[in-house]
């Protein structure tokens, strides 16, 4: 408790980051599932399985990592506007 206040970290920001994690997770997994469901339905239509399965759960695995990782070099690069670090980059670039 006391760590928290001297990082200037509040409760509600820590849920709110806690939320936004576990909603990522939520969407990575359920569209996983369903991507699989699909390939699934078209491989016993096709009779192709498990060629469609497969392909749908990596299509939707790699969509949603790559999603993840955007989403997290956006957060980062808030994160890191006007510090030190970025500034000294900004006026050596130019």
């Amino acid at each position: 408790m006391q760590f928290r206040r001297l990082l200037g970290v509040d409760k509600a920001s820590i849920e709110r980051r806690r939320d936004g994690q576990v909603s990522q997770g939520v969407e990575l997994t359920v569209t996983v599932a369903l991507f699989v469901l699909v390939g699934l339905a078209i491989d016993a239509l096709a009779g192709t399985r498990p060629w469609f399965t497969v392909g749908f759960a990596v299509f939707a695995a790699v969509g949603g990592t790559l999603s993840a990782w955007l989403r997290y070099q956006t957060r980062i690069a808030e994160l890191d506007r006007d510090k030190p670090w970025t500034r000294r980059a900004e006026r050596e670039a130019a």
